[in-house]
């Protein structure tokens, strides 16, 4: 009489959420294993690469998501720039200014207004 029962609604994910998770898997398996192959990461920060990227995917929220893509474009520069510090740097600030460019187009479109 005094205590309810507390009815727990779990989230289900869709399938395609779930193809999605296992594409980003193999892409952030792939671009780490070149990058460790090439020597341009420790096969000690490849793993932790992965396995922290499997650990967020798991997680779903939308902070781990931005976490893994910021991580797998890390993984990409440093693999397409060869180790390069000073390439590095400027080909990540390109990149960052470009996504600060492509947001704020998504805004201008509507993006964050639309309900769901």
């Amino acid at each position: 009489m005094f205590f309810r029962k507390k009815v727990v609604y779990v989230e289900k994910r869709s399938k395609s959420s779930k193809y999605i998770n296992i594409a980003t898997i193999i892409s952030i398996a792939l671009a780490t294993i070149k990058a460790a192959y090439f020597n341009i990461i420790s096969i000690e920060i490849a793993a932790l690469i992965l396995i922290g990227s499997v650990i967020l995917l798991a997680i779903g929220s939308s902070i781990s998501k931005i976490i893994i893509a910021l991580v797998s474009a890390y993984v990409f520069f440093k693999s397409t720039t060869n180790g390069d510090e000073l390439a590095f740097t400027e080909a990540f600030t390109y990149f960052i200014a470009l996504v600060i460019v492509l947001f704020g187009f998504y805004v201008m479109f509507g993006g964050m207004s639309r309900k769901k």
